[in-house]
């Protein structure tokens, strides 16, 4: 087997074209190899630190190393207690949800089961379940954190964990498999290494005529975006191929948000650059660091989300740093 390139020990810039992937940026690394600054080192750096050569093998059977499920799972549990009250102020997610809500009146109006994958804290779930009344609204997510507070904030809906990338997933979720009419989800893909088998997996839980609306990021990553557990980056012609190719009949796709959300991103990416990195191994600062962040980011989603959530119904539906994509399963991958 062919060994691994060490990877660079920082990087010098996290803006990628769009469409590019992070190199060596796995957020999952710095707790599933033992790595000494945590997971929240990742969250204040930018980027988390690569596995050393000498390191086992996430998902081995090593003594005190989590799988990559637990490690993937405790890293967006972090996510969430930190930053999962944000998506209420922010006027991209605001927007985001509108869009996702017109597109499946357009595209699914008799849809009655309703799930989605990456459901968060549910604030879509609920709009939802406002357009469709009559319909079942089910939740799923890899973070249990989310799924609490959601559960609390959403008595009246089904909420079930759910890992798109879970080696038997068919077997584990038989109950879920081709029993929705609609399938939301919504900036999920950009987290998961192997997103061909997360889409793959996501077209065994649409019902014959169902469909699927899939929103990513586009534009280039920064350092907020790898912090968070972005990978990679997309466009509507690299979101069509990725569904494609995981058995979908894509009926659109097209990018979103110039100018008022690319500016958005800006501004935000520079509110996360006002913290300083702490140094492995300061478990106080890093803490204290991601709280700053947290902190900051609240402080620019209000200042300007507040002045830009009306400015973004004026975003072209021709470009811009949102992908959104609307796909059924296709007729041959059912037979």
């Amino acid at each position: 087997m062919a060994r691994r390139q060490k990877a660079k020990p920082m990087l010098e810039s996290l803006e990628l074209s769009s469409g590019e992937s992070v190199p060596a940026a796995r957020p999952i690394n710095g707790m599933a190899n033992g790595l000494a600054s945590g997971i929240t080192n990742g969250v204040a750096n930018g980027v988390t630190s690569p596995p050393s050569e000498d390191a086992p093998a996430i998902g081995t059977d090593a003594p005190g190393i989590p799988s990559a499920d637990e490690a993937t799972k405790a890293f967006y549990d972090e996510m969430w207690r930190n930053y999962g009250h944000l998506d209420a102020v922010s006027p991209a997610a605001f927007h985001r949800r509108r869009m996702i809500v017109e597109l499946a009146q357009k595209h699914a109006p008799n849809a009655l089961r309703i799930l989605d994958v990456g459901c968060g804290r549910g604030e879509l779930l609920r709009e939802l379940s406002n357009v469709f009344p009559g319909a079942a609204i089910f939740g799923a997510d890899v973070s249990e954190q989310s799924l609490v507070i959601s559960r609390e904030q959403n008595p009246t809906f089904e909420l079930f964990e759910l890992n798109l990338t879970h080696p038997t997933f068919e077997r584990q979720y038989k109950s879920r498999v081709a029993q929705f009419d609609l399938v939301v989800c919504s900036e999920v893909l950009e987290h998961i290494e192997n997103d061909r088998l997360a889409a793959s997996h996501l077209a065994t839980l649409i019902a014959p005529s169902g469909v699927a609306i899939v929103t990513v990021p586009g534009g280039r990553l920064t350092r907020f975006d790898v912090s968070i557990g972005h990978l990679r980056s997309y466009t509507a012609e690299s979101l069509t191929t990725l569904l494609r190719g995981a058995a979908f009949d894509v009926d659109r796709a097209f990018a979103w948000g110039f100018p008022f959300h690319s500016l958005y991103r800006l501004a935000v990416g520079v509110a996360s650059l006002l913290t300083s990195a702490p140094r492995p191994n300061e478990q106080a600062k890093v803490k204290q660091t991601s709280s700053l962040m947290a902190d900051a980011l609240s402080f620019g989603y209000t200042l300007f989300g507040k002045s830009l959530k009306p400015l973004y119904y004026l975003n072209s539906s021709l470009r811009g740093g949102q992908i959104f994509g609307v796909a059924k399963v296709s007729r041959s991958a059912r037979t």
